[in-house]
């Protein structure tokens, strides 16, 4: 701390009456934690944002400028849809609405951090049902940088900060819930996702120690179960033409049960409308730096959704019947045919690593 500064501060204090010394003193140094003489030198910028202190560059530019800037999301909001579960439904519907989703999900990924929510399970529903909205999809769908991670994805990093600190029964208690309670397929998905990775379904070299898994192994055999039954639900009643993420359950379908998937996608490989949408979805298969998403569907997937042969010869079909608009499509059918990755920017090839 500079003397003068500090000597200046004093001066401006001992003009305050004595008795009301100590409580400006203390609001100083509740707004401006390095004006005291403590630990608080030795915090960092992210301690202090995450605490809501103006000494946090960012917190300063907003307490400056009389207000929260459009963009921006009141700390207070995201405080409330942790603590007060009657405001969630429409602090939820003012920030979709408002283009401001993806911010008050990152602050909620701050504030999680270090304040738990007083009903978990309800509190994790209330996500599923963040994830499943039609507007989360629209976002995730129109994002375009190669780096940036799915707004699902980091609704899913919520559910696993608070998990990571619960005893492992309660951890499989708020899985349970969220696998047979919640509607859609947006977050389960993605949970069984980490749940498996956990106990090295993916790579077993990468498994992690017992006390840090979400669940046992009893458990994860009971919520593949479950989320079988919400994947056969959502193709059965066609919702799942409408779900988001529903690339990722496609994929992980068939890496559970590729018999109940190709029994599941079969009935939608007759109608072109139906095919066009499968099709879509399990299409793109990435996007690099340099041309963008490409579309790469392999012999194995082809398999998976009722043979090679059969889908190449339905595609032909398909190409040939009414006119298809969309050149995306038009593209992840080429990359069917030739069996070659093709870019979606300009339908040329690329090498396939």
């Amino acid at each position: 701390m500079l003397p003068g500064i500090h000597k200046d501060r004093e001066a401006a204090i001992n003009c305050v009456p004595p008795e009301d010394r100590l409580y400006v003193r203390e609001l100083i140094e509740s707004l401006f934690p390095l004006t005291a003489d403590s630990s608080f030198e030795h915090r960092d910028q992210e301690y202090f944002r995450l605490q809501g202190r103006i000494a946090a560059f960012d917190r300063l530019v907003i307490a400056l400028s009389f207000g929260l800037p459009s963009e921006e999301v009141s700390g207070q909001e995201v405080q409330a849809f942790v603590n007060e579960p009657e405001t969630r439904n429409e602090l939820l519907e003012n920030h979709l609405n408002g283009g401001k989703i993806e911010r008050f999900v990152d602050l909620l990924l701050d504030v999680i951090k270090t304040a738990r929510p007083p009903d978990g399970v309800d509190f994790i529903l209330a996500l599923a049902r963040i994830a499943d909205d039609p507007r989360i999809g629209d976002l995730d769908e129109k994002r375009a940088d190669v780096i940036g991670l799915s707004l699902i994805r980091r609704i899913s990093w919520v559910v696993e900060e608070i998990l990571t600190i619960l005893p492992i029964e309660e951890r499989a208690e708020i899985l349970e819930s969220l696998f047979s309670k919640s509607e859609g397929l947006a977050l389960p998905t993605n949970q069984l996702i980490t749940c498996l990775r956990q106990h090295g379904f993916y790579k077993e070299h990468r498994a992690l120690p017992e006390s840090e898994r979400f669940c046992g192994l009893d458990e994860l055999k009971k919520f593949k179960e479950l989320w079988l039954r919400k994947v056969e639900k959502a193709f059965e009643d066609g919702s799942i033409l409408e779900a988001n993420e529903k690339g990722h359950t496609f994929f992980l379908l068939r890496r559970l049960n590729v018999n109940l998937c190709r029994e599941l996608v079969a009935p939608y490989l007759e109608k072109d409308e139906d095919l066009d949408r499968i099709v879509k979805f399990i299409g793109i298969a990435g996007q690099e730096s340099v041309k963008g998403k490409y579309a790469h569907v392999s012999t194995d997937v082809l398999e998976s959704l009722g043979g090679s042969g059969r889908l190449k010869a339905r595609v032909k079909e398909r190409l040939g019947a009414s006119p298809i608009e969309s050149t995306e499509l038009i593209i992840i059918y080429q990359s069917i045919i030739t069996g070659k990755k093709h870019y979606l920017i300009d339908a040329s090839e690329g090498e396939i690593v």
